[in-house]
């Protein structure tokens, strides 16, 4: 066997961290975008825009980080969360509890907009679970720590397609075996997503604050919540 040196060092390694080699994790992951933020902000003051974005961030993201996930960067009125939990499958049932009180917050939200004469916000969900690569991306002293690879692009898209049918939040097949529920075929939705070479099964939710109860009745017995781990 011979052994090739791919990349040249150029002598500033030096001052990047251990983090920066990088890591192959199977982890869940979830995009959320919320909807019609463009036309609800047309012509509002950048004060106001800024103000409903930070508002609405502060209600549902301690939904992820309560589950042990962080969000991996912010999209302008969406984000990228990741559950990096030691094992797929406890990252998986973090990303479903995650989802529920996401969907839970998201309801109590609007309930407040209301009480103020606002219209309430809406949101889509792309979960998947899959292979990333997470290291400090960037050069050299101004690198954060992301993830990469084709399971991040996958979840954008499976995001997309909730616009396209209409829905909460699109779960994919992989995401649910690797949490134990197994979801009816006749219940999900195949997606033809750009990158991948065949159809993604995914499980369209309308709407996800009781998320618990809906996987429930696919295990043929009595569940109040996601299984916690």
């Amino acid at each position: 066997m011979t052994v090739v040196r791919v990349f040249q060092p150029d002598g500033r390694s030096k001052h990047r961290g251990h983090a920066s080699q990088g890591e192959e994790r199977e982890l869940a992951l979830l995009f959320l975008d919320m909807r019609g933020f463009t036309a609800r902000t047309t012509g509002q003051l950048p004060y106001d825009v800024v103000f409903l974005l930070n508002r609405f961030f502060d209600a549902i993201v301690p939904a992820i980080t309560a589950q042990g996930g962080t969000v991996d960067k912010y999209l302008g009125d969406g984000f990228l969360a990741v559950f990096e939990l030691p094992a797929s499958d406890n990252s998986a049932h973090a990303a479903l509890r995650a989802i529920e009180g996401i969907a839970q917050a998201l309801a109590a939200f609007n309930e407040t907009l209301a009480s103020e004469g606002q219209s309430p916000v809406a949101i889509g969900i792309g979960a998947h679970l899959g292979d990333v690569v997470l290291g400090e991306i960037g050069a050299a002293g101004q690198a954060p720590r992301t993830l990469i690879g084709d399971t991040v692009n996958t979840a954008s898209r499976i995001e997309g397609a909730t616009k396209e049918y209409k829905v909460q939040v699109f779960i994919s097949a992989p995401l649910l075996d690797a949490a134990g529920h197994p979801v009816p075929r006749e219940q999900m939705t195949a997606l033809e997503l750009r990158g991948l070479s065949r159809p993604l099964l995914a499980w369209p939710i309308s709407e996800a604050s009781n998320l618990s109860v809906q996987l429930a009745r696919f295990r043929g017995f009595e569940e109040t919540e996601v299984p916690k781990t």
